[in-house]
């Protein structure tokens, strides 16, 4: 907490007002937070997304992390139960995220392999089966 209210501080101090702070400390929070959340309790794992900015719309770094959660609860005799959830108020999830894609360079020629990669790993996470409810 002390960092984003440092980055909201700094951009105060250099004149861009209020908004500019508002901004600042939105950015600071959500680097300081993963795009995927992970908590046991029990026999029940709990997975939230958490990109409520992007209405929780999944990127490579999230597909990445979901596919390694879902493989490790399958693994794993003690997981009996697997909740998804999102975090924000608007939605579950968007789907992918376009903006974050294309922002990325992804949408470039050079860039096929990760976008290849994307579709394989969203796809992955979408089909996955598991014994878990």
């Amino acid at each position: 907490r002390a960092g984003v209210r440092a980055a909201g501080a700094a951009m105060l101090a250099r004149g861009r007002g209020l908004a500019g702070a508002r901004r600042a400390m939105a950015t600071a929070a959500s680097v300081a937070e993963p795009p995927v959340l992970c908590t046991a309790a029990g026999a029940t794992t709990v997975v939230t997304l958490n990109n409520p900015r992007r209405l929780n719309a999944l990127n490579l770094e999230m597909c990445e992390l979901l596919d390694g959660i879902l493989r490790s609860s399958e693994a794993d005799p003690g997981c009996k139960l697997l909740v998804m959830k999102g975090t924000g108020k608007k939605a579950f999830c968007a789907g992918g995220d376009v903006v974050g894609v294309r922002s990325a360079g992804i949408g470039l020629p050079e860039a096929a392999g990760a976008r290849q990669s994307l579709g394989h790993e969203s796809k992955s996470a979408a089909r996955h089966r598991s014994p878990q409810p």
